[in-house]
């Protein structure tokens, strides 16, 4: 039983001087928190020094992710308007606009007819009687 605490029991009581058991000293125990508290302060530092690029990149990320989104609603859009703009022009739906903006072709003339309303109304009164 060597190095067991009855051997050293049997030992002392025999007189024979016991091996020193290594306890670590004052002094390194202070190395060893001073080491400990270097080592805390250091990854401190490093955190603060990580937190604004961090901060800034997950910042960056967000609004990339919101601006791709109003992408793809302006690229929704755009599709649209441009289905849109090729119905418009063909001749039939373009002569159309144009006529409801007051348009004329060269050469036609304008006739500004008013009181249609009352004319239609005047006439489907005079049918049912």
């Amino acid at each position: 039983m060597r190095g067991s605490w009855a051997g050293r029991a049997g030992a002392a009581a025999r007189g024979a001087k016991l091996p020193a058991v290594h306890r670590p000293s004052l002094r390194s125990l202070g190395r060893f928190r001073r080491r400990r508290v270097i080592l805390v302060v250091a990854l401190a530092v490093l955190g603060l020094l990580y937190y604004r690029p961090v901060h800034s990149y997950l910042h960056t990320k967000a609004a990339l992710a919101q601006r791709a989104a109003a992408v793809r609603v302006l690229a929704t859009e755009n599709q649209r308007l441009q289905h849109e703009l090729v119905a418009t022009q063909t001749g039939g739906s373009l002569l159309r606009s144009a006529r409801m903006m007051g348009l004329v072709k060269p050469g036609e003339h304008l006739f500004i007819v008013q009181g249609i309303g009352a004319w239609r109304r005047q006439r489907a009164t005079a049918r049912h009687h």
